[in-house]
């Protein structure tokens, strides 16, 4: 987007509503403060293409080295779920891949919470505020009325005989749906402790 406008011979700077401004009336300030804003949008962005650069360079080495790797064992790696390890061979550095599943639920899930509340009408106890607490946390939803995977998941941990519950937890399990998955790479350095620190890399947001 041009901010410079030349009619006439004569120069006008844009201001934020579109307005012509004569260039004698913008102060030297204000160029200076545009100039370098300028100046450093321009380095964000190259800064920014670099590191997308060099995401896709280490995640495709990781993966060539684990395909590397499977051919030691003459097998093939079929997709890329789970992760990976890789340390340096004196241990100083480690890169550590993983390969994480996005959940959502179907319908089923709706069927689960029915069997969960039956079986809480049949207990001649009802359940305990724990697992009350449990229960509620995994089916109360956020601002956006999305539900959370891990809270749901772990009702199945729960040790409960019941023949509802266990076909509510089969529901839940029938209702897992894979929607997509993500890769994510992080990289550690031992330091004089000999303990590992991770060197921050934002690569999610790339």
């Amino acid at each position: 987007m041009n901010h410079i406008v030349i009619l006439d011979g004569k120069r006008y700077w844009k201001d934020p509503k579109g307005n012509l401004v004569p260039e004698p009336a913008v102060k030297e300030l204000d160029k200076f403060e545009d100039q370098t804003v300028r100046k450093l949008v321009v380095l964000a962005e190259e800064y920014q293409q670099a590191g997308i650069e060099f995401k896709e360079k280490i995640f495709n080495e990781v993966r060539e080295f684990i395909e590397l790797s499977a051919t030691e064992y003459d097998t093939v790696i079929q997709g890329s779920k789970g992760g990976a390890s890789l340390y340096a061979f004196n241990g100083e550095y480690r890169i550590q891949y993983s390969v994480a599943d996005h959940i959502n639920f179907n319908n089923r899930l709706m069927i689960a919470k029915e069997l969960i509340d039956k079986c809480i009408l049949s207990w001649s106890n009802g359940a305990s505020d724990e697992i009350m607490a449990l229960i509620n946390r995994a089916f109360s939803v956020d601002k956006a009325g999305s539900i959370n995977v891990r809270n749901v998941l772990s009702l199945r941990s729960l040790d409960i005989k019941d023949e509802k519950w266990l076909k509510a937890m089969d529901a839940i399990n029938d209702s897992i749906k894979i929607i997509g998955s993500s890769e994510y790479i992080r990289i550690y350095k031992k330091d004089e402790l000999g303990k590992y620190r991770q060197i921050v890399l934002d690569f999610s947001k790339l």
